[in-house]
């Protein structure tokens, strides 16, 4: 495979996989993934999505259609939703982003869904232990109360919260449109 999506939403890409494809299917590989983690309803313009395929082959980080691209030490291409590109919101639906599923909530409580951010990932002292990078956590959906982190379950602060993509990560691959 060269591209595994992950529970909290993120895409890896293995850039020696990516690289070896055509470049048509690796525009439409990268086109797919920023659609997927953003979960926009359009794809990204092609001019774009060629300048970010550029960033990736020369070994950069770049950011595109409220996504980062980021190059691990490791070797890795990680795709994560960018936080400054998240909503906040007050829980009502208890849905987030377009694509979180938030449970375990009193639907009564005004209670703000957002990216947990630098401010609360400080608040999460575990959260490395989760095994997922700081650009995913980061951007990962957290619920505040009163300016008080109240549930962050990708970071490791559950209390009676949690937090799952509304169609899986495996819609992934079964939402891959082939042409």
């Amino acid at each position: 495979k060269c591209a595994l999506p992950t529970p909290i939403g993120s895409v890896y890409l293995r850039p020696d996989r990516f690289a070896k494809a055509h470049p048509e299917l690796r525009l439409r590989l990268l086109s797919h993934c920023l659609r997927w983690v953003s979960a926009a309803s359009y794809a990204p313009r092609l001019d774009a999505t060629k300048r970010a395929e550029s960033e990736l082959a020369a070994g950069k980080s770049t950011s595109l259609h409220g996504c980062l691209i980021s190059q691990h030490k490791d070797g890795r291409v990680e795709i994560t939703r960018e936080f400054n590109a998240m909503p906040t919101d007050i829980a009502s639906t208890l849905a987030y982003d377009n694509r979180w599923a938030i449970a375990g909530l009193d639907r009564q409580t005004p209670y703000q869904l957002r990216g947990l951010g630098d401010d609360g990932i400080a608040l999460c002292p575990d959260w490395a232990q989760t095994g997922h990078s700081r650009r995913a956590i980061v951007a990962s959906p957290s619920v505040w109360l009163k300016g008080e982190l109240i549930a962050a379950p990708f970071a490791g602060k559950q209390n009676s919260c949690t937090c799952a993509l509304i169609r899986g990560h495996h819609h992934f691959f079964t939402s891959i449109k082939t042409h």
